[in-house]
């Protein structure tokens, strides 16, 4: 884990600075470093930069012949990028799929000798004079100075790398994310992130990514880092991809690659809503033009930054979703999703199976998906390759219908599998695992539906077990409606259910009905039987929110009490569906009223 752990920074910062100088031309980044050699009076500043100092690599990458080349990235990082991407893939969500790149070297750390450090450190005063203004490039700058020439020789302990070198890391990642920071400002961060970044991280990395290699969610902060390695590598790819075409990309694919880097980091929200939107109207166009020979695959492009964004960012999730429905554009995204899981999916592991099989989706053997699905329900995988599954389900079920009820023959036969299911959409959806995802409904609602009713009905036994145990039900009264009782039970089950609270009514108005309490496990039973016959997910939902549930149970216990006399008068159907009209009625405006008399937090439903 150590090695691991020491190894991860500096590739972190090979990738992250790779991107960001792929934004800017050849002519651009050789005048950047004329401007870094004069004003950092670089060993080689004699030396005029000429085209020749570049190597043009097959990659599309530069290297630069000179004591600076750590600055940027060289057709060597190619290996180290991709080392990266299985190291971590190690530690993380995908800690299951093997390694496919050997280990190579770590980089020589020649640009954190005392000699290049010293050129930093002097440089540091000017960039905080020219940078006063901006307090995180004031504050790097002041720890450069404070840090002295001496730097490189100092041994810290473990306390004072904590203390003193990760914080200086952490204002250079975030100066680094400044739109306005100046290309000369970024050249001299990234060297002095070349000195830092060698210094002895491995156990404070340890602790910081102790739950990386875990299975559990990562933490907000390892997300956000672990995104934007990941935005960082695809952007990377892409460029590649971009470079080695024989075709320039359109000017809206460039527009957006950049609008890619630029979405922040964490992602902004609002930058993200209006990324999604234009990649999926970019994408439509391009899905409706023949592709030219030799020109770059603009929509398989696209279709990975719409990926990306729903993998993640939470906001994104079921927006991304929602605007490949509308813009009817499931195909062109199922055709490159599925192309992209077989790649990463080792031949012959279940995985692989069924994607090999969905990705003949036209003309699927139907029979073969849910053995492939119970195949592949059999691994350990991370909740990130869950999400993957669950999308592509989702897009897949958009052209072909068939696999909606494939799907709910496989959830309604095994209570394991629902339940499994419903907790990966509870994560991966967090407070909306009642919420209609989308009409008409696809595979993420019947999931949550499916798991909702199987929740519902072991809370229901659980409330049985206690009403025999007080003696307020038998297990005969019971007996009769046991079937449509059952999660998966298909079919009518309100005739049978409305009988069965008749009885049950009867069964209170024969005991002393002003003993009833709003605590009685009697009357929350009663709730949720109603919720089962109207299958009201709202009633649902307030049944559990404690504060909702008080009032209701109150209201019920009311109603109650004076039914003895309204039963006399009229049929029980008639006395129960205006009883049910008098429960909810007007509820949400008391419930309001209730939590500004009380001064409490409006509560919030699942059903929202």
């Amino acid at each position: 884990m150590r090695s691991s752990s020491t190894t991860l920074l500096p590739f972190l910062f090979l990738i992250f600075v790779s991107s960001i100088l792929s934004l800017y031309s050849e002519k651009e980044v050789e005048e950047a470093f004329v401007a870094n050699r004069l004003h950092s009076h670089a060993p080689d500043a004699d030396l005029p930069p000429t085209r020749e100092s570049y190597s043009r690599k097959s990659s599309g990458r530069y290297s630069l012949r000179s004591s600076g080349r750590d600055l940027f990235p060289t057709a060597e990082t190619s290996s180290q990028t991709a080392f990266v991407a299985n190291r971590l893939h190690s530690h993380a969500p995908d800690a299951d799929l093997k390694p496919t790149i050997e280990k190579a070297a770590d980089p020589s750390p020649a640009s954190a000798n005392g000699k290049n450090w010293n050129i930093y450190y002097e440089i540091a005063p000017k960039v905080l004079d020219l940078n006063n203004h901006i307090p995180v490039i004031k504050a790097l700058a002041q720890a450069v100075i404070r840090l002295g020439t001496s730097f490189p020789s100092k041994k810290y302990t473990h306390q004072g790398l904590e203390e003193n070198i990760v914080p200086y890391i952490d204002f250079a990642h975030s100066a680094l994310k400044l739109e306005s920071l100046g290309l000369r400002e970024r050249i001299w961060m990234v060297g002095v992130l070349s000195c830092l970044k060698y210094q002895p991280l491995g156990e404070i990395l340890v602790k910081m990514w102790s739950d990386f290699h875990t299975d559990s969610d990562l933490s907000d902060q390892d997300n956000v880092v672990w995104e934007a390695l990941q935005r960082a590598s695809l952007s990377d790819s892409i460029l590649h991809q971009m470079r080695t075409s024989t075709r320039a990309p359109s000017i809206g694919s460039e527009g957006i690659r950049e609008s890619f880097l630029r979405l922040k980091t964490p992602i902004d929200d609002e930058r993200a809503s209006k990324f999604t939107d234009d990649v999926v109207v970019h994408l439509a166009k391009i899905l409706s033009s023949p592709r030219k020979a030799g020109a770059l695959d603009e929509g398989k492009v696209m279709v990975q930054f719409l990926l990306h964004m729903q993998e993640n960012h939470l906001q994104s999730r079921l927006k991304v979703l929602k605007l490949i429905r509308k813009h009817q554009i499931g195909k062109g995204v199922h055709d490159v999703d599925i192309r992209l899981q077989l790649a990463e999916n080792p031949l012959g592991s279940p995985s692989y199976g069924l994607y090999s099989l969905l990705k003949n989706i036209r003309n699927l053997d139907i029979e073969e998906l849910n053995p492939a699905l119970k195949a592949m329900l059999d691994q350990e995988l991370s909740i990130h390759q869950w999400g993957k599954l669950l999308r592509i389900l989702e897009v897949s079920n958009t052209i072909n219908t068939e696999i909606y009820s494939r799907m709910d023959a496989l959830l309604s036969d095994s209570e394991e599998i629902t339940m499994k299911f419903g907790r990966i959409v509870q994560k991966l959806y967090p407070a909306r695992a009642n919420l209609s995802f989308f009409s008409p409904p696809g595979i993420l609602t019947l999931i949550s539906k499916r798991a909702q009713d199987l929740k519902e009905a072991i809370l229901r036994k659980e409330l049985e077990e206690r009403l025999v145990s007080e003696g307020m039900l038998s297990a005969q009264i019971m007996e009769p409606p046991s079937e449509v009782l059952m999660w998966n039970f298909k079919g009518d089950r309100i005739p049978e259910l409305r009988l069965y609270l008749e009885t049950i009514f009867h069964q209170i108005m024969s005991r002393e009905v002003n003993e009833l309490k709003s605590s009685d496990t009697i009357i929350e039973y009663i709730l949720r039987l109603i919720s089962l016959k109207n299958d009201d997910q709202k009633l649902i939902g307030m049944l559990s929110n404690q504060f909702a549930f008080k009032i209701l149970s109150s209201r019920a216990v009311k109603m109650i009490k004076s039914a003895r006399k309204k039963l006399a008068r009229q049929t029980f159907e008639s006395y129960l569906q205006k009883f049910e009209e008098d429960l909810l009625e007007d509820f949400e405006k008391v419930l309001v009223l209730q939590v500004v008399h009380q001064g409490t937090d409006a509560p919030r439903f699942v059903h929202e």
